[in-house]
Protein backbone atom coordinates (compact mmCIF):
# COMPACT_ATOMS: atom_id res chain seq x y z
CA UNK A 1 0.00 0.00 0.00
CA UNK A 2 1.81 3.44 -1.01
CA UNK A 3 -0.92 5.29 -0.37
CA UNK A 4 1.16 5.81 3.66
CA UNK A 5 3.64 6.94 1.38
CA UNK A 6 1.41 9.61 -0.07
CA UNK A 7 -0.26 10.56 2.67
CA UNK A 8 3.11 11.00 4.97
CA UNK A 9 4.09 13.27 2.05
CA UNK A 10 1.21 15.17 2.42
CA UNK A 11 0.95 15.31 6.46
CA UNK A 12 4.27 16.89 5.67
CA UNK A 13 2.89 19.65 3.38
CA UNK A 14 0.42 20.49 5.88
CA UNK A 15 2.39 20.35 8.73
CA UNK A 16 5.23 23.04 7.30
CA UNK A 17 2.36 25.21 6.28
CA UNK A 18 0.63 25.06 9.86
CA UNK A 19 4.09 26.22 11.18
CA UNK A 20 4.37 28.83 8.92
CA UNK A 21 1.53 30.13 9.76
CA UNK A 22 1.25 29.36 13.77
CA UNK A 23 -1.83 26.71 12.95
CA UNK A 24 -2.19 24.68 15.79
CA UNK A 25 -5.16 22.58 14.62
CA UNK A 26 -6.61 21.51 11.33
CA UNK A 27 -10.31 21.16 10.87
CA UNK A 28 -10.30 19.80 7.34
CA UNK A 29 -7.99 18.76 4.51
CA UNK A 30 -9.64 18.57 1.66
CA UNK A 31 -7.72 16.83 -1.50
CA UNK A 32 -8.27 16.02 -4.51
CA UNK A 33 -6.87 12.17 -6.02
CA UNK A 34 -6.84 11.43 -9.92
CA UNK A 35 -8.24 8.38 -11.15
CA UNK A 36 -4.90 7.91 -12.90
CA UNK A 37 -2.77 8.18 -10.57
CA UNK A 38 -3.32 4.42 -8.86
CA UNK A 39 -3.90 5.96 -5.47
CA UNK A 40 -6.98 3.92 -3.92
CA UNK A 41 -9.58 6.93 -1.82
CA UNK A 42 -10.43 3.62 0.67
CA UNK A 43 -7.03 3.49 1.63
CA UNK A 44 -6.21 6.74 1.92
CA UNK A 45 -8.68 7.12 4.24
CA UNK A 46 -7.79 4.30 6.31
CA UNK A 47 -4.36 6.11 6.12
CA UNK A 48 -5.83 8.97 7.57
CA UNK A 49 -6.96 7.01 11.24
CA UNK A 50 -3.37 6.01 11.84
CA UNK A 51 -2.34 9.56 11.11
CA UNK A 52 -5.27 11.20 13.48
CA UNK A 53 -3.80 8.56 15.99
CA UNK A 54 -0.14 9.69 16.10
CA UNK A 55 -0.61 13.77 14.79
CA UNK A 56 -1.89 15.77 17.32
CA UNK A 57 -2.52 18.58 14.76
CA UNK A 58 -4.78 16.24 12.60
CA UNK A 59 -6.35 14.30 15.80
CA UNK A 60 -9.36 16.04 15.06
CA UNK A 61 -9.76 16.63 11.27
CA UNK A 62 -12.06 15.37 9.20
CA UNK A 63 -10.42 14.54 5.54
CA UNK A 64 -12.67 14.86 2.12
CA UNK A 65 -11.37 13.46 -0.65
CA UNK A 66 -12.65 14.84 -4.44
CA UNK A 67 -12.31 12.23 -7.24
CA UNK A 68 -10.68 13.59 -10.18
CA UNK A 69 -11.59 11.80 -13.61
CA UNK A 70 -8.82 10.84 -15.76
CA UNK A 71 -9.71 12.58 -18.87
CA UNK A 72 -7.81 12.77 -21.55
CA UNK A 73 -7.67 14.44 -25.69
CA UNK A 74 -7.39 12.27 -28.77
CA UNK A 75 -3.87 12.53 -30.66
CA UNK A 76 -6.33 11.53 -33.40
CA UNK A 77 -9.77 13.55 -33.56
CA UNK A 78 -9.34 15.55 -30.58
CA UNK A 79 -12.06 14.87 -28.53
CA UNK A 80 -12.37 14.66 -24.89
CA UNK A 81 -12.88 11.10 -22.87
CA UNK A 82 -12.74 9.29 -19.98
CA UNK A 83 -9.43 6.96 -20.03
CA UNK A 84 -10.83 4.70 -17.55
CA UNK A 85 -14.37 4.05 -18.32
CA UNK A 86 -12.40 3.48 -22.22
CA UNK A 87 -9.39 1.87 -21.27
CA UNK A 88 -7.10 4.55 -23.10
CA UNK A 89 -9.29 3.77 -26.43
CA UNK A 90 -11.64 6.98 -28.25
CA UNK A 91 -14.54 6.10 -28.12
CA UNK A 92 -15.45 8.18 -31.11
CA UNK A 93 -12.52 7.14 -33.59
CA UNK A 94 -10.45 3.99 -32.19
CA UNK A 95 -7.72 5.62 -31.63
CA UNK A 96 -5.49 4.76 -28.64
CA UNK A 97 -2.89 7.81 -28.21
CA UNK A 98 -3.71 10.36 -25.96
CA UNK A 99 -2.73 13.57 -23.94
CA UNK A 100 -3.68 13.28 -21.05
CA UNK A 101 -5.65 16.69 -19.31
CA UNK A 102 -6.17 15.07 -15.78
CA UNK A 103 -6.49 12.79 -13.41
CA UNK A 104 -2.81 12.26 -13.06
CA UNK A 105 -2.70 14.16 -10.04
CA UNK A 106 -2.50 13.90 -5.85
CA UNK A 107 -3.42 17.69 -4.61
CA UNK A 108 -4.26 19.64 -1.49
CA UNK A 109 -6.84 21.22 -2.48
CA UNK A 110 -7.96 23.12 0.79
CA UNK A 111 -7.01 23.26 4.31
CA UNK A 112 -9.46 24.52 6.88
CA UNK A 113 -8.06 25.55 10.22
CA UNK A 114 -9.26 26.80 13.63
Amino acid sequence: MHEMGVMLNIVDQVDEIARENQVKKIHTLTLEIGALTGVMPEYMNACWDAIQEQYELFASAELNIVEIAGLGTCNRCGKIFDLVERDGVCPFCGESSYRVISGDEVVIRDIAVE
